[in-house]
């Protein structure tokens, strides 16, 4: 069976990088569940079975951020690789909300910050990366 991983990705363009994203993990081998928003993933998770491996997610998004999401599910599935997405990492950790001394990814050992835009192998290597490296 194949390793299932969590998307949600936000934004404007959000369905269109949604797809784009799950069409690049399918190709690697991934069966992807997708999440529409924060408040979908519970239901998402209940339509298929088994556990996700991994979660790929946006850092800002509307009702919720990334590391809060990736928290909550850290909590149901303590061993989910977690990968962060922003557009934001060139203004540096102050772009994502906090200063330039908080760790954007507190609280999340193992995760991975991946820099849009990204490349299709970057994106593959870093949820596998995250799942390698993801707490047990």
């Amino acid at each position: 069976m194949r390793e299932r991983v969590l998307v949600h990705v936000s934004g404007p363009a959000g369905a269109g990088k949604t797809a784009l994203v799950e069409a690049l993990l399918t190709r690697a081998g991934y069966r992807v569940v997708e999440a529409g928003a924060p408040r979908d993933v519970d239901s998402a998770l209940a339509a298929v079975a088994g556990t996700p491996v991994a979660v790929v997610t946006d850092m800002r998004m509307p009702g919720m951020d990334g590391r809060s999401m990736a928290r909550d599910l850290r909590r149901q599935f303590p061993g989910i690789g977690v990968v962060i997405v922003s557009g934001y990492l060139a203004e540096g950790v102050s772009g994502l909300g906090g200063s330039q001394f908080d760790d954007p990814l507190h609280g999340l050992d193992g995760a991975i910050l991946l820099a849009k835009p990204f490349d299709p192998a970057g994106l593959v290597a870093a949820v596998r990366e995250a799942i390698d490296r993801a707490p047990r």
